[in-house]
């Protein structure tokens, strides 16, 4: 054991786990705490952290938890909670800096699903060892929300990268790496899920090496594709219907983040619709239109899930008669205001309209759809001209 105190930065599961596995080496930081450390700390806290509040026993402890810009239901902070850890949450970038930059005495900080950038303050500090989780195989996918990019690129494999953090964005020493394969079903929720418990397992593969710092690094892979930012979607968020099956699903799937990212868009006839929903089997979609019609129940059994139908059903089912282009099928006068299904090579759709008269040449995504305009200004302060190494995925 080289270091002194050891620092979780991040969200979601995989931070939480790896707090759960660190506390086992409490006892043996704690008796590499200095005096001279403690003052330091609480100097630290004190001017560049004024907003924390932190009592002078939990400023003793060996093992600090840490989020920027985190949930309010934090998982990491309700673990931190149960270990009598604590746990730091905060806003601002420049504080951070400020804090990793003071740190004098060695110090492990493990970044995990961490949207914080390191700035080169604290990655020139000779007393901070930093590692980062990223949930692709690099040098692939660098930047944010990686999983959805695999699955819309269709990729066939993805995985976790642990590596270390250098003055360039996803781009240090790789300490390990696994991998695993796409299925052609599933979703950017799902694998990211997915890739925090494979994050989790590589990790433990590694924790002993990491404590006296005698793992194994391997240099990065050079590659020229810029990361990915966090105000990018693919294709801008909007369904090209002259793509193939394959295409079509992969782009649905990809955009299919639980409410993370806006759903996708569609253009027909000059106007924005909405996918609320889709079906890559269309067996489930006709049967739950079906019954949406002449069932009585609240609730349809299928495949052992019950599922609540939408509400406000347009009369006429469109789907049937949409094969290829849908330009070509409906006619423009005939399209309602409610909701429509489309059937575009075996995948339905659940459409509502978003916005009226928008020119499919030249679409102004942040006038004409509110939910992307809203993701966009939400999402433009986020590391998208990052120049440290960090993390940056959805918190799952």
């Amino acid at each position: 054991m080289i270091f002194d105190q050891i620092i979780i930065i991040g969200s979601g599961s995989i931070a939480s786990d790896i707090l759960d596995s660190m506390c086992e080496f409490t006892s043996k930081l704690e008796s590499n705490i200095k005096p001279t450390h403690i003052s330091s700390l609480s100097l630290i806290l004190e001017s560049s952290l004024q907003c924390i509040s932190l009592s002078n026993s939990m400023q003793l402890q060996p093992i600090l938890a840490m989020s920027y810009c985190s949930h309010s239901l934090s998982l990491l902070q309700h673990k931190a909670k149960k270990h009598n850890i604590p746990y730091l949450s905060c806003n601002d970038s420049n504080t951070l800096d400020i804090f990793f930059a003071s740190i004098d005495f060695p110090t492990l900080v493990i970044s995990a699903n961490n949207n914080y950038i390191f700035k080169s303050s604290a990655i020139c500090n000779e007393n901070l060892k930093i590692i980062n989780f990223h949930n692709a195989l690099l040098p692939c996918h660098k930047g944010v929300n990686a999983p959805i990019w695999s699955i819309y690129e269709q990729d066939e494999k993805s995985g976790v990268t642990w590596h270390v953090v250098s003055s360039k964005l996803d781009s240090g020493d790789i300490l390990i790496q696994k991998e695993m394969p796409i299925a052609p079903d599933i979703n950017s929720l799902k694998l990211f899920q997915s890739l925090m418990k494979l994050g989790f397992d590589a990790f433990v593969e590694i924790k002993d090496s990491l404590l006296d710092w005698s793992v194994s690094f391997v240099p990065m892979a050079k590659d020229s594709r810029a990361p990915h930012r966090a105000r990018d979607l693919p294709n801008s968020g909007f369904l090209n219907p002259a793509w193939d099956r394959d295409k079509i699903s992969a782009f649905l799937r990809s955009m299919d983040a639980f409410g993370v990212i806006p759903k996708p868009c569609i253009i027909i006839h000059d106007k924005v619709f909405t996918i609320t929903k889709y079906w890559l089997n269309i067996s489930y979609f006709q049967n739950e239109i079906s019954y949406q019609r002449h069932s009585e129940s609240d609730l349809l059994q299928r495949d052992s899930t019950k599922v609540k139908p939408p509400s406000n059903i347009a009369n006429d089912i469109i789907g049937d008669i949409v094969k290829e282009d849908p330009k070509d099928r409906i006619s423009k006068d005939k399209i309602p205001e409610d909701r429509i299904f489309l059937h575009i090579k075996d995948i339905a759709l659940e459409l509502c309209l978003a916005s009226n008269n928008v020119s499919s040449s030249s679409i102004d995504l942040e006038s004409n759809n509110k939910s992307l305009k809203t993701y966009k200004a939400y999402t433009s302060s986020i590391h998208d001209n990052a120049t440290g190494g960090g993390g940056g995925n959805l918190s799952m």
